[in-house]
């Protein structure tokens, strides 16, 4: 008696968009996330499905969604389905790693045996392949859905393959939403195909907007990381980025407030949190500027970003949605609920921008040179619906 399983790898998460470690770290789907569960669900629908099971983790668990819905089924969770525990590096930005853990960061990628920051490899099989063989031995001659994480379908992949640690670049790494089809019978893995993706589309695919995955060294190209900005020392760099950011909304610099007003704010900004004026950094080039406004509306549970800026010539190149991810890990661990921000009605591209990534217009304040649009996004970890 044979059991079919399809395993799935969840939807983009915000550590795939914004590029940061997420292990057992709790995050959202994004709203390209949301499109790919909408696929999924479409490839799913005619497919009988007699039970679904789902890592805890809220990533997982808005993904599962997708099959269970359309079935009037709700996933069983595991918590022996979430991802590899990641240790130190939870919720650090893979640059930092690329910089700073380099030989550990290619055993995790090369050899995952050696690795020695989280969960241990020999745990981790342990872990996931008991957990799928059990939900597989419940369900003898039917059909199960079991939607996890990346790294652990890549180590039950490797095992079912009797493929080594030092060789597990052999099995590739799974676009967002992948599926994998097994049947398992008398204690036996059969893999009949691997992260298939063939529901997304190049405008829904995780992948076709980024390069790490194509590494074989272990290191990522276009992953952003974070310094803070020195005042005492770049205060006139700091201000370029002001003025530029002025001049290329409203063409002139009338209505700036001046540099005064802004190199004030930055420092008192700079005193509040560690993380609250960042300069972004894409290996040893600046690209940019994040600036937090840490008190401002905390009794509200905001967080409000006071300046996002990235330099011309690094836009339009998926880099500055990056930034948004150091905003809401420093406003996460604070409490706050909300990320918000102003921008020109003149802005358009930039409206646009946030309304792609799931921000909503709370209201329309008066600016220096006109009305500005509120904006926030919702930064409490839940898990979503379609309709949202």
């Amino acid at each position: 008696m044979s059991t079919k399983i399809y395993l799935i790898r969840h939807a983009e998460a915000e550590g795939n968009l914004y590029r940061r470690v997420h292990g057992h770290y709790d995050s959202n789907i994004t709203e390209l996330g949301m499109r790919q569960i909408a696929a999924l669900r479409d490839r799913f629908i005619d497919i009988p499905v007699d039970a679904l099971y789902s890592s805890d983790l809220v990533r997982a668990q808005t993904t599962a969604r997708a099959i269970g819905t359309p079935r009037g089924m709700e996933a069983i969770t595991s918590e022996r389905l979430r991802e590899v525990y990641m240790g130190r590096w939870e919720d650090l930005t893979w640059a930092t790693l690329e910089r700073d853990d380099a030989e550990q960061l290619r055993f995790y990628s090369r050899d995952p045996a050696q690795w020695n920051v989280g969960e241990a490899y020999a745990d981790k099989k342990a872990r996931i392949f008991g957990a799928v063989q059990d939900f597989a031995e419940k369900h003898p001659n039917e059909t199960i859905c079991i939607v996890a994480h990346g790294c652990v379908i890549r180590t039950l992949l490797a095992m079912i393959l009797d493929i080594p640690s030092e060789r597990i670049t052999e099995i590739p790494h799974c676009d967002n939403t992948g599926v994998s089809f097994l049947e398992y019978e008398d204690g036996v893995f059969q893999l009949h195909y691997m992260n298939d993706a063939s529901h997304l589309t190049e405008e829904t695919s995780t992948f076709a907007r980024q390069n790490w995955w194509k590494s074989t060294d272990g290191t990522a190209t276009g992953n952003v990381d974070y310094f803070p900005l020195d005042l005492t020392k770049d205060a006139d760099r700091y201000l370029a980025y002001r003025r530029e950011a002025w001049e290329s909304v409203y063409g002139s610099l009338e209505g700036y407030a001046g540099d005064a007003v802004y190199l004030s704010h930055a420092k008192q900004h700079a005193a509040a949190h560690p993380g609250a004026l960042v300069e972004a950094y894409l290996r040893d080039t600046p690209i940019g500027v994040l600036e937090l406004d840490i008190a401002r509306a905390d009794f509200l549970g905001e967080g409000h970003i006071s300046f996002y800026y990235v330099l011309p010539e690094f836009r339009n190149r998926g880099l500055g949605v990056q930034l948004l991810g150091h905003a809401i890990s420093v406003y996460r661990a604070l409490g706050r609920d909300t990320l918000t921000l102003h921008v020109s009605d003149q802005n358009q591209a930039a409206i646009g921008f946030y309304e792609r990534l799931g921000f909503k217009n709370v209201g329309r304040p008066d600016g220096a040179n006109g009305r500005l649009w509120e904006m926030e996004l919702d930064i409490r970890v839940r898990v979503r619906y379609e309709d949202e």
